[in-house]
């Protein structure tokens, strides 16, 4: 379980940034399901909304030693946690998923996953088609998108009107509960 610090001064940034969508982060559960939909050995993964770093780390322990994971969040704090990751293999975007811009876009080509946890409910409607837009032009084929969330599936509708197959997984032991979605690129 969490440290009881890391939880309370993620809680505290939490309540200080509103466009923070979870009041604490991902349980050990959700990591291990979004970890599960990974493909095997990846070579570029994008993270949207990283936080402090609770599934960036998981991801960087199973990503190859050439491989790369590129994180985009915009909260200045969390950025700050994650610049204290030290590894090589990773780059940090500090800006909003939605706002990423061509040239962005152009540098995360090819991902073989891109792992979301945005408060989709703070997003507009045109805002969530544009993130998963943006995350199906920027997968490699067979490339996959998870997107997790707690209390709403929301993203639902714009993954289904550009993957083909979407999965939705349920995890309870999160607080709160999570759901978990993904779509694979044909």
């Amino acid at each position: 379980m969490k440290n009881i610090l890391e939880r309370a001064k993620f809680l505290q940034n939490a309540l200080k940034d509103h466009k923070v969508g979870a009041l604490t982060m991902s349980s050990d559960y959700v990591v291990a399901a979004v970890l599960r939909l990974l493909p095997k050995a990846p070579r570029l993964v994008v993270e949207y909304g990283p936080g402090e770093g609770t599934i960036t780390r998981k991801i960087l322990r199973v990503l190859p030693s050439d491989a790369r994971l590129i994180v985009v969040e915009p909260n200045l704090d969390f950025v700050e946690a994650l610049k204290k990751v030290a590894d090589p293999r990773l780059t940090i975007v500090p800006k909003m998923a939605q706002d990423l811009s061509p040239d962005d876009l152009f540098s995360m080509r090819g991902a073989d996953a891109v792992v979301a946890s945005l408060p989709s409910f703070y997003l507009t409607p045109e805002e969530r088609q544009k993130v998963v837009a943006d995350a199906h032009n920027m997968l490699a084929p067979k490339g996959v998108f998870i997107f997790s969330h707690q209390y709403s599936w929301l993203m639902k509708k714009p993954l289904e009107e550009k993957f083909a197959d979407v999965a939705i997984a349920f995890e309870p032991r999160n607080i709160f509960p999570c759901f978990i979605l993904s779509g694979r690129k044909p």
